[in-house]
């Protein structure tokens, strides 16, 4: 171990580790004209090379490879590098402008950047909006809070300046801040993996995009849509949330008045569940709960519902309308319009017309002698 503090260099500095498992602690005051510290000694060696930070808070670049500039009275560059322990300080690690940066969370506060594994980092800026800047979830899932298009907080760390926020294969969480920044639309690949999302204060109005893809506008999104793709659930948050299908028509799976699995993703917190102009289906769990009557407008498009497990009472209700209630409904009256089609389940259905529907008169037909 290498502990470096209180130096004062004439002129260059140089400092080579060993081919091992070297590790360079900084604290104190370091001043020159350049302090330049070789993890492999310039050997390219194996050893897995650790610089710790005391705790007064940095600024971090790194220019490439497994290289790191701390920003210090005098900028220090360290070269093959692997971990950089950035102490309990505000610290934050700034990208290369106008670049590709690749920043991939490995855990609270922790984050790999150009082949280094950075610890205790609080706030990292891309460099730029106008590069390709992504940042990826931990392979055991992340969660994200957005307050922008380009900012995110995401395992405890503030990102700024990013252009592609994704998911990784674990299960992430996506939320907002409630009164985010938005200033073009959004796009964002949860990775699969029961990856879930909370919706924004207020109305949410999400549309389907198909499979487990939705899109979510609300007025405090600026009017731009936040899209979001290889996700598995949705929880409203207090508003008066509404899903429609896909224009090319989606799957409704209803579990309750609130909640549906619409085109793989299990909607929840939800007001109003609605199709469009496709041809979608709708049908239930088999055992539905519900807390009261529940209307569903198919949109029309030739849409079709499969009735619930057991026996279902219909009452046509008028044009491409009807009402549906089941012992499993807990009482309560599902009504459709705007649909086309229903099939019964393997229950004894019955079909009633609607009440005030007057029934078809015949003219008399004069009998032939």
């Amino acid at each position: 171990m290498n502990t470096l503090g209180d130096i004062t260099a004439i002129g260059a500095l140089n400092i080579d580790g060993a081919d091992g498992a070297d590790q360079f602690t900084l604290a104190g005051t370091l001043g020159g004209s350049s302090i330049i510290i070789d993890g492999d000694g310039g050997d390219g060696g194996a050893g897995i090379d650790t610089l710790i930070l005391d705790n007064a808070g940095h600024g971090l670049t790194s220019t490439g490879t497994n290289t790191v500039v701390v920003d210090l009275a005098t900028d220090i560059v360290v070269n093959e590098i692997d971990i950089v322990d950035a102490g309990t300080g505000a610290d934050t690690i700034t990208g290369v402008a106008a670049g590709a940066d690749n920043f991939v969370l490995l855990g609270n506060e922790r984050v790999s950047y150009n082949a280094i594994d950075f610890r205790d980092i609080e706030n990292v800026a891309a460099g730029s909006t106008s590069g390709s800047d992504t940042v990826t979830a931990a392979s055991g899932g992340s969660t994200f809070v957005f307050s922008s298009n380009s900012a995110a907080t995401v395992d405890g760390i503030s990102f700024t300046q990013v252009e592609v926020f994704a998911g990784d294969t674990g299960a992430d969480s996506f939320s907002f801040i409630a009164d985010p920044t938005f200033a073009s639309a959004m796009s964002i690949n949860g990775g699969g993996g029961g990856d879930s999302v909370t919706g924004s204060t207020g109305l949410d109005a999400l549309i389907a995009n198909g499979a487990n893809s939705f899109s979510i506008t609300n007025a405090n999104f600026d009017t731009f849509a936040v899209t979001f793709s290889g996700v598995g659930n949705y929880a409203g948050n207090g508003g008066a949330d509404t899903v429609t299908a896909a224009s090319g028509g989606s799957t409704f799976v209803i579990a309750s008045n609130s909640s549906a699995t619409v085109d793989g993703v299990l909607f929840s917190a939800i007001t109003t569940f609605a199709g469009d102009t496709g041809a979608d289906s709708f049908s239930f769990i088999a055992d539905p709960t519900f807390a009261s009557a529940m209307s569903i407008n198919g949109g029309g498009g030739g849409d079709s519902v499969t009735g619930s497990s057991g026996l279902d009472t219909l009452v046509a209700n008028g044009a491409n309308s009807f009402s549906i209630t089941n012992a499993n409904f807990d009482t309560f009256a599902v009504t459709f319009s705007g649909v086309g089609s229903y099939a019964g389940n393997g229950g004894a259905d019955t079909l009633t017309a609607a009440s005030g529907v007057q029934p078809l008169l015949l003219p008399a037909v004069p009998r032939r002698l």
